[in-house]
């Protein structure tokens, strides 16, 4: 199954308003054994868990709009899609205030057949934007050239 449609099933099932489309898009991306685990979900599990989350984003966060915000990044049996959550009201979750905006990173896993195994969610994660403790970076210094 190519893995670029299947993702896209994937994304499309988020922007779905009715309990009937998002498990039509869910049909072809997930399977009852697929995870969601994100900061605020316990993991969820399969096309009823995945259906009612999805039901439930619009209560949890008011006029919520979810989309991708870049191409995945999909090597071997993995992907990297990056996402944003809008809505009109502040988003507000795990102790902090995210504003009218929250991004996030989906990291999938793919099973044999292509379809999306797992997917773990994390919040406020913007590439190039993580603040890493200097002193938890490793760097061999450049080599000299030799002397001529």
């Amino acid at each position: 199954m190519d893995r670029g449609r299947v993702l896209s099933a994937y994304v499309s099932a988020w922007a779905q308003d009715s309990e009937a489309d998002i498990r039509r898009a869910l049909s072809d991306c997930w399977t009852d054994g697929s995870t969601y685990t994100s900061p605020i979900t316990d993991v969820v599990q399969g096309v009823d868990g995945l259906t009612q989350l999805i039901l439930d984003l619009p209560v949890m966060f008011p006029d919520a709009a979810l989309g991708a915000t870049g191409r995945p990044d999909v090597h071997h049996g993995t992907a990297c899609l990056p996402w944003r959550l809008r809505s009109t009201s502040r988003i507000r979750t795990l102790g902090r205030d995210f504003g009218l905006a929250l991004d996030g990173v989906d990291f999938v896993e793919f099973d044999d057949a292509g379809r999306i195994r797992r997917i773990t969610a994390f919040f406020g994660v913007v590439p190039g934007t993580l603040d890493l403790d200097a002193g938890a970076v490793s760097r061999r210094p450049a080599a000299t050239a030799p002397a001529r």
